[in-house]
């Protein structure tokens, strides 16, 4: 029997031993991502030996014997089962350190790897010049330009925001109570942008009921711009776990009638929160699959979806969650019981354009441009007679940036300049005039 088996504690065996009853007929495709750490090694490796129950013997891993360190490695469930242990690799002239057993009933070990995100379409940032008309000449009285233009994401100017977080109360207490503190820390990062952002508060299941209520789902609160009310609805559900079914299609379609609600000019971001347990089958889903569908219809409503999955054992990329996001716009990522938390919901990004700036041709520098609420830009571009090869950036709240090649063509004609010196021109064409006049007038001597 090997070693690891004399460490585990009986409580620890009893809920391990339906994983056992399953290793038996696990399928060599059934592959899962085991994190290695090893951070007691002096080197960047690490060596890996699995546990032979026929012959009863250590034996170096049949795919990588040596490890680098962090790192994440794909491993049979099965194999996982029959044990795996480590040990930091030999430094040159010194013994290896002392074997040591890897816990792969941790869920950290198995779901640290998880976190990688699986993007779907990403976000568009458009910038537009309105104003003036690219390549057809601008005259001015002085060679400055006000450029205006707009900066739209995802095709809608402007920085408005509806957003429907969506909390799963049949996941454990802990991974309910992550969901609110992550939902509460979104909440005070965006705060200053309450208003033309607003959020709303779904949880689900609802068991029990309360008079009038749905068993699927229940409304916490609706699209507000209150941080207070958000704050309390959030707070609120700190501790409702409840032992129910999950009722995700129809918690979607709650959040769809809020979106219905909301302002038709704001872009729809939906907040996701599920137990991770729900997916760690990773068979292929039929493609009439309800959670499928939902996702369907949650594009069909214009919106994006953002899926974040509290722990569970299953590999990084669970079938279900990509089916879904080849139908609708948003992101998934798993969230390691280690990291639970108030910051696992920082990735979200809701982009708006914080800055923009004119950079002008030659290395003449920038130009800064005024960014109203709604997206618009002014700018005022000193330029030169001719072509101007400018481009217009902008900057994103995320950071990301972007960028316009813009040709402004000046013609000087109607410059102070130019018209000072066509009337002095015009001037001395005068006194010209005058005095050959006078000429002509005066008396032969």
């Amino acid at each position: 029997m090997p070693p690891l088996l004399f460490q585990l504690a009986l409580g620890v065996a009893l809920v391990l031993l339906p994983w056992a009853l399953l290793a038996e007929d696990a399928a060599p495709s059934d592959r899962i991502h085991v994190y290695y750490e090893g951070a007691a090694c002096p080197d960047p490796q690490i060596d890996i030996q699995v546990f032979d129950r026929v012959e009863e013997l250590w034996k170096p891993h049949p795919e990588h014997p040596l490890v680098r360190i962090p790192s994440c490695q794909v491993e049979e469930a099965g194999g996982l089962l029959n044990e795996l242990r480590w040990r930091c690799s030999a430094r040159l002239g010194q013994l290896p350190g002392p074997w040591r057993p890897l816990d792969v009933f941790n869920p950290s070990v198995t779901s640290h790897c998880a976190v990688v995100p699986i993007p779907s379409e990403g976000r568009a940032s458009a910038i537009s010049v309105t104003s003036p008309e690219e390549g057809v000449p601008v005259r001015a009285p002085t060679p400055e330009i006000t450029l205006e233009g707009t900066v739209a994401v995802d095709a809608r100017e402007g920085t408005r925001y509806e957003v429907v977080w969506l909390i799963d109360r049949s996941a454990p207490a802990e991974a309910v109570a992550a969901q609110v503190a992550a939902g509460r820390a979104f909440l005070h990062r965006v705060r200053p942008r309450l208003g033309a952002l607003r959020i709303a508060v779904l949880s689900y299941p609802n068991v029990p009921p309360g008079p009038g209520e749905f068993a699927s789902f229940r409304q916490e609160l609706g699209l507000s711009a209150d941080a207070a009310a958000i704050d309390r609805a959030l707070y609120r559900l700190r501790d409702a776990a409840v032992i129910a079914p999950p009722s995700l299609p129809e918690a979607i379609d709650a959040a769809l009638v809020e979106f219905e609600a909301g302002r038709d000019d704001a872009r729809r971001v939906l907040v996701l929160g599920i137990d991770g347990d729900q997916l760690d089958d990773n068979a292929e889903p039929s493609p009439d699959h309800p959670w499928l569908k939902a996702a369907e219809r949650i594009a069909e409503a214009e919106a994006e979806l953002h899926w974040f999955a509290l722990g569970g054992f299953a590999a990084d990329d669970p079938a279900l969650a990509r089916r879904s996001l080849d139908r609708v716009r948003g992101s998934f990522r798993r969230i390691a019981p280690r990291s639970y938390g108030s910051a696992y919901a920082s990735v979200l990004e809701l982009p708006v354009a914080e800055s923009v700036w004119v950079e002008l041709p030659d290395g003449r520098g920038r130009i800064e441009a005024e960014v109203t609420r709604e997206g618009r830009f002014v700018a005022h571009v000193p330029v030169v007679p001719g072509i101007n090869a400018l481009e217009v950036r902008a900057r994103m709240s995320g950071g990301r940036e972007a960028a316009l090649p813009f040709e402004l063509v000046f013609d000087d004609s109607e410059t102070y300049d130019n018209i000072l010196a066509r009337e002095r021109a015009r001037i001395r064409a005068a006194q010209d005039r005058r005095l050959e006049v006078h000429a002509e007038e005066s008396p032969a001597p």
